[in-house]
């Protein structure tokens, strides 16, 4: 990203004269005497937009919320908008419908489209290089492809399918950056369906970014690698694309871009490379970074928001006189792997929280296992809502469903 892309050039009596820099001003489409809706929440934070709208939004950076409870939240709530991601390397934007991911672009080049056709077969890399110099304004290498005879139309649909779910998987290796999601659904044009769930390629995504943390510890990405003498490419196609780009001049981590490959088999790569004696060895990389917290320990976060939506479910429940109906949840444990085993509801409506955390963590691993513990009290207030709607009368049941609703999105009434 740009260095400080936007600073004050005056304080006055009247105001204060902002400067934009003109890579942001063109990305967000601002034309001379728009009128700027300013929301400044405090500390060091300045949101900026065209008109105030009623639209919903939530900004912050990847170093205080995980790309896992970003997720989880959008999924949870249901909504739908735009998140857009801002990383050292790359600039992402993901598309949701009602909590589910229907699009998504992304300015790192092995996550564009040609290279993922390539990477999974659908296309050689001789007919992606003879279509991509005819790719300019108005015209996307999707067309191109097809009007030359190397795709369908629906070919071309599976492989935006396949790079939706690779931008979505090379999103959760960040861990700086900033984010921003902004409610209101995509053009239609836009949107294709996935053949998974959300909350599925959510858990593919975080064990995939568990994966490559210790291969970033072997391997100084700064340095500069180089072939050992007699050394030939290897035919398998990974190997061989990275191999192809050790030169002796590009860094370890301009070889990852330049292959075409995501980064973790890019990487996976390097250093099988290294394994085999044809790469030289590369020095050790940088300590990888502390372990997140344990979720659920703390008075913020959402493993707080669905402790508070329990409790007042059960509230709702007392006052009906139907208190205790919800433990019959834990009777059925099918499909829920053991998550629930010994966790218990007061009669207060407190949930064993730390119980179910520690179930997790034994049946899972880091980032997954976090996962799991917000899946699983989704799950509950999804059982404890339908309960509610059988019991309690309609309006009241109705109203509940919603007060519900904005206290997972972190709203007050």
């Amino acid at each position: 990203m740009p260095k400080a892309p936007a600073r004050i050039v005056q304080v006055r009596e009247g105001g204060v004269d902002l400067e934009i820099s003109r890579e942001v001003a063109e990305r967000a489409g601002l034309r001379a005497g728009d009128e700027l809706f300013a929301f400044a929440p405090g500390g060091n934070f300045l949101l900026l937009a065209r008109g105030a709208g009623k639209r919903g939004f939530f900004v912050g950076n990847l170093e205080a919320f995980s790309l896992a409870e970003v997720f989880g939240f959008v999924c949870s709530a249901i909504r739908s908008g735009s998140l857009v991601l801002h990383s050292p390397g790359a600039r992402r934007r993901i598309v949701f419908v009602e909590g589910q991911v229907v699009f998504a672009s992304s300015t790192d080049h092995g996550e564009r489209l040609g290279p993922v056709l390539w990477r999974n077969g659908m296309l050689k890399l001789e007919q992606l290089q003879q279509c991509e110099p005819q790719v300019k304004a108005g015209t996307k290498l999707g067309k191109v492809l097809i009007e030359s005879g190397f795709l369908t139309p629906a070919r071309l649909y599976r492989g935006v399918q396949l790079q939706v779910r690779e931008i979505v998987l090379g999103a959760f290796l960040e861990t700086r950056g900033e984010f921003a999601f902004i409610e209101g659904e995509g053009p239609q044009v836009e949107q294709v369906r996935l053949p998974e769930r959300t909350r599925d390629l959510v858990l593919e995504a975080m064990s995939r970014a568990e994966r490559i943390e210790p291969l970033r510890r072997k391997a100084d990405l700064s340095a500069v690698p180089s072939r050992a003498e007699g050394a030939r490419s290897p035919p398998e196609l990974a190997l061989g694309a990275v191999f192809d780009k050790v030169d002796g001049a590009r860094t370890a981590r301009e070889v990852l871009r330049a292959s075409r490959l995501g980064e973790l088999e890019a990487l996976d790569a390097l250093l099988t490379l290294v394994g085999r004696g044809l790469v030289r060895p590369l020095p050790p990389g940088a300590p990888g970074p502390k372990s997140e917290a344990r979720p659920g320990r703390g008075a913020d976060g959402p493993v707080q928001l669905y402790r508070l939506a329990i409790r007042r479910i059960c509230e709702e429940l007392r006052a009906a006189g139907v208190e205790g109906r919800l433990h019959s949840f834990f009777a059925t444990p099918e499909g829920r792997e053991g998550i629930f085993d010994g966790v218990q509801l007061s009669a207060q409506g407190d949930l064993d929280i730390d119980a179910l955390i520690a179930n997790s963590q034994t049946l899972f691993e880091g980032a997954v296992a976090r996962a799991r513990v917000l899946e699983a009290l989704d799950g509950f207030v999804v059982f404890a809502l339908f309960d509610a709607r059988n019991v309690l009368p309609h309006d009241t049941a109705m109203e509940l469903g919603r007060e519900i609703g904005r206290m997972l999105r972190g709203r007050q009434q």
